[in-house]
């Protein structure tokens, strides 16, 4: 047993650290990671187990939930979009975006410190991206996207 636990915090560290490594990465020139900006995918990056893989044309998205709010960009170019959702809340969470015949939504919620991804390829419109869990949109959980050509 006490093997096992030893093990465990090795295999956590080990992570932690490949984790942070790739973190702090510089970004290559032409492509900031700012906060609430777009970012272009990173060709053969795969999620977590369930995930799709990004394409090199997709452009990156980040969003965030927690109680109550859903921060994202506001406005993004039509095409192959990857969503980068991260719950950062203390309670489960999910993100669905809707509007021009698309509706998808995860097929099961995010908990806290989950970050999944989500591709869809969306046309020039308006989308309504949005917590469907309860009360959660009305709560604050909603903005509105803007796909500019």
């Amino acid at each position: 047993m006490h093997r096992k636990r030893i093990s465990l915090l090795f295999a956590l560290c080990l992570t932690w650290l490949v984790i942070s490594a790739c973190a702090s990465a510089t970004p290559a020139p032409g492509n900031p990671e700012v906060p609430g900006q777009e970012r272009q995918g990173t060709p053969g990056t795969e999620g977590a187990p369930g995930q799709e893989m990004q394409t090199p044309e997709s452009t990156v998205a980040p969003a965030e939930l927690a109680e109550f709010t859903l921060t994202m960009p506001g406005t993004l170019t039509a095409g192959p979009l990857t969503f980068e959702v991260t719950n950062a809340g203390t309670m489960a969470h999910n993100f669905e975006v809707e509007g021009n015949g698309i509706e998808e939504a995860f097929e099961s919620n995010l908990m806290p410190g989950e970050t999944r991804t989500m591709q869809l390829d969306l046309a020039a419109g308006t989308y309504e991206v949005y917590c469907p869990i309860g009360d959660h949109a009305d709560r604050g959980m909603r903005v509105e996207l803007t796909i500019t050509e």
